[in-house]
Order: C-alpha cells, then sequence, then structure tokens
C-alpha cells in the first residue's frame, strides 16, 4: 500500500450522539492506518455526545477531542484544521459512513504533482434520513514558516 504521510481527519460534532460513534468506528477500521482524528465537540450542551466519544479517547492515541462552545461548523473545522498535525487533511460529519478503504483510495490518487484528490461519493436512504457515504476532498496541508523576506508570514 502507497504511503504518504499522516492524513489528519476533522470531525466537528453538534448533537450528532446518535451518529459519531458509528463514524468513529468506521475510521478506526480504516486499511490506511496512518491518520489522527480529530473531534470538535461543538457546544457547550454536549455532555451525551461526549460521554459516547470518552472511551475512544481512552483506547486510541491518534483520536483527539476538542471542546468549545457552539460557534458552527467551520468554527469547528477551522479549530481541528489548526490542531491538525498530518501532512495530508480531511474533513468528514459524524453523520457520514465511510467504506474500510476511503482513505486507502483518495492515498492511490496521490502522486508528485497532487496537491489535492477529490472523491466521489454515494447517498444511501435509511429510514427516511439521507446519509452521504464516502464524500471526500484530500488536501495536503502548506505550513507557511515566519519568512518575512517574501511577506509570507
Amino acid at each position: 500500500m502507497k504511503q504518504i504521510g499522516k492524513i489528519s481527519i476533522v470531525l466537528p460534532c453538534y448533537k450528532a450522539e446518535k451518529y459519531v460513534a458509528a463514524m468513529v468506528d468506521d475510521i478506526k477500521v480504516q486499511s490506511y492506518t496512518d491518520w489522527e482524528l480529530i473531534i470538535v465537540s461543538n457546544g457547550a450542551d454536549q455532555e451525551a455526545q461526549n460521554e459516547v466519544l470518552a472511551p475512544y479517547l481512552y483506547v486510541d492515541n491518534r483520536i483527539k477531542l476538542i471542546k468549545t462552545l457552539k460557534g458552527g461548523v467551520s468554527h469547528a473545522r477551522n479549530l481541528g484544521v489548526a490542531e491538525a498535525s498530518g501532512d495530508w487533511l480531511t474533513f468528514v460529519d459524524a453523520d457520514d459512513r465511510l467504506e474500510p478503504a476511503h482513505l486507502e483510495a483518495l492515498v492511490a490518487g496521490v502522486r508528485d504533482d497532487v496537491d489535492m484528490v477529490v472523491g466521489g461519493f454515494t447517498q444511501i436512504k435509511v429510514k427516511d434520513n439521507i446519509r452521504t457515504m464516502l464524500c471526500a476532498v484530500l488536501r495536503k496541508i502548506w505550513r507557511l514558516v515566519g519568512n518575512t523576506s517574501n511577506g509570507i508570514i
């Protein structure tokens, strides 16, 4: 299997206690195993959701939890990106589902001249709810380091 370095997966959550365990389980069984999961619990009233997540934090050091007051999904994603330590970045939602080879399929699209890989998705209907499966974008993380001579800070 191709290796591209660590993939940071950002998972914003708000009142997702019904779905988030299935998403974390889907990530844990990925065939590409060099990943970190950054879960951003977005909101002050997330006790039920955080109770569901707590056991995962103790058994897998690749899983991190950030707790924040409700600031919206964009705020949560930005906090996750700031915490990311991987070479590549992708986002998932708590009510999405992933195939076990999800990350591996994205990794297969990486070449030296590629900074972003975009995957497709499948929508499935489960009891009047639509769930998205295998919806992904994998982006290379560019870290700019204090070089003020060219205006980049």
